[in-house]
């Protein structure tokens, strides 16, 4: 049977997968809050874990732009009535101007936060909260250049590790959190080679706080892996146990020959797996792969790789990582999934067992009930009204 994207249909091929595992010949574990590597497995309430959750961007981005907009309870209860087990949102503001009232009036912004939380806790459902996605906007916060992240005595660093110890202090005796992502694909950011021309065709947006670029918002590299390792050492020392994700993107396919200055080249099968490595750095315990369906060529312009291949590549790179005890790595995918008002997307997450699968499909499978175009439509517009950076705080 050809893989899709349909949540009932993979939610009941992966019930029997589980069922053979040997864990399962075992009385249960005790609950654990959320999701933890273990001998090199991705696993909750102490047994191998597979799951299929969505991409609930604005769960939050909502409530914080107007306080009356409780929208995510029902969003909630839809994916508790579809079983949908969790939902990976942005746990910030989106602009600088977004975090005004984190800046003028922080016991009102986590009392709306505390909403969300509470509310998927309700309904049994499980949060990535992603604390910085737009990352870029912690710097601009903080007065400094994109590059501020390389240096872990920045003024960036310093609200990044303010932000994170409270966030993390704050929820994470919550069973609604499943584990903690630090930005969306900042990976796709760096060591770009037209990067100059981009920073020139850019403009400050004074409204939304963005200021006018500068080459020291060129990021690099190292960019990344210091934000992401320094991230990951807080975490890891706040809380001993949940995963710790990068939110980073598929790698772009000549990522490691951008970085060494070799641009327009197709990275190899094995700079790949390297690439995927450097931008997961330790103390990250998962490796995250949002993939898109496009005719990128990846390996080969001649005989470029389909989707199967580069799934094996992550599976082989899984398979090698656990042979040699390191940390087992999990693969998810994003599809623009738009449902009713909640701009839901979907997300697949697999991991057990030393296998990594990927699931694609062109199917769209809406949660809510079809709704006349013109009604999508004046949802989603909305929906985005509220998260451009439109809406006031």
């Amino acid at each position: 049977m050809r893989p899709t994207l349909t949540l009932l249909l993979t939610a009941l091929l992966l019930a029997p997968l589980a069922a053979l595992h040997p864990a399962d010949l075992t009385p249960p574990a005790a609950p654990s809050l959320g999701l933890s590597v273990q001998d090199g497995v991705l696993v909750r309430n102490g047994r191998p874990y597979r799951g299929i959750g969505v991409n609930y961007f604005n769960a939050f981005g909502c409530v914080l732009a107007d306080a009356s907009d409780t929208s995510y309870q029902q969003g909630f209860a839809v994916l508790r009535e579809h079983g949908v087990p969790f939902a990976r949102f942005a746990a910030c503001g989106f602009w600088p101007s977004d975090w005004r009232l984190y800046q003028t009036n922080p016991t009102e912004y986590f009392r709306r936060l505390d909403g969300v939380i509470e509310a998927a806790e309700k309904n049994q459902i499980g949060l990535i909260p992603s604390l910085f996605w737009r990352w870029t906007t912690i710097a601009e916060l903080a007065g400094e250049p994109h590059s501020a992240w390389e240096n872990p005595a920045s003024r960036t660093h310093a609200l990044m590790r303010r932000y994170t110890e409270e966030f993390v202090t704050r929820y994470r005796k919550s069973p609604a959190i499943w584990g903690w992502e630090f930005a969306n694909e900042m990976s796709l950011g760096v060591d770009l080679p037209n990067a100059k021309s981009l920073i020139a065709s850019r403009k400050p947006i004074p409204r939304l706080g963005v200021p006018a670029p500068t080459d020291a918002d060129i990021a690099t590299a190292k960019t990344l892996t210091t934000a992401l390792t320094e991230f990951g050492k807080l975490v890891r020392r706040l809380d001993q146990d949940r995963i710790i994700i990068s939110g980073n993107s598929a790698p772009r396919p000549g990522a490691w020959h951008n970085t060494a200055g070799h641009p327009g080249r197709l990275d190899s099968r094995e700079q790949f797996s390297e690439i995927l490595v450097r931008d997961n750095p330790d103390p990250l315990s998962v490796l995250g792969v949002h993939w898109y369906p496009s005719h990128e060529k990846r390996f080969s312009k001649e005989q470029p790789a389909s989707l199967a291949d580069v799934a094996e590549r992550l599976r082989f790179h899984s398979r090698d990582q656990r042979r040699s005890n390191r940390r087992w790595r999990d693969a998810t995918r994003h599809r623009t999934h738009p449902a009713g008002d909640h701009c839901y997307e979907s997300v697949s997450v697999c991991a057990a067992a030393g296998d990594c699968q990927l699931t694609y499909s062109k199917q769209e499978t809406p949660l809510l009930p079809p709704r006349r175009p013109a009604a999508r439509a004046a949802g989603r517009a909305a929906c985005r009204a509220k998260l451009d950076g439109s809406s006031k705080v």
